[in-house]
């Protein structure tokens, strides 16, 4: 077989406009990652009449992380979900006062359209926008 380059540069080319126009004709969507990490140093006095040093969590804000995304359904119209989760630092371990299991602090998905209102699951602080 004979294959010249103006037969691979023509293959290469038309390999080109296949992903540009595959890449045009998706949808757009995101997720991103997020979080918070606070953490500090106390030192204790007379603690047991000695002194204590400990890792504390959370000192001006709560340890946090959470996935923000977006889904073009078309029309307009996008999907919508932010589950949050509060954590310990030092251990990793979920806190349970927030509702208990993964994503206890908060969590939503919901629509957002260009033309209507956008709703929301009710676990969200504003169902309706």
């Amino acid at each position: 077989m004979n294959i010249t380059m103006k037969t691979i540069h023509a293959a290469i080319g038309a390999c080109f406009v296949a992903l540009a126009a595959n890449a045009h004709a998706q949808s757009t969507s995101s997720v991103a990652l997020w979080g918070v990490l606070d953490a500090g140093v106390t030192y204790v006095t007379n603690q047991n009449g000695g002194h204590g040093v400990a890792m504390d969590n959370g000192i001006a804000s709560s340890n946090l992380w959470g996935m923000r995304g977006t889904e073009d359904l078309g029309g307009g119209n996008r999907a919508v979900f932010e589950p949050i989760d509060q954590f310990n630092l030092g251990t990793g371990a979920i806190f349970p006062t927030n509702g208990g299991g993964l994503f206890g602090r908060n969590a939503y998905v919901g629509l957002q359209s260009d033309r209507f209102a956008s709703a929301s699951s009710p676990s969200a602080s504003n169902t309706i926008s």
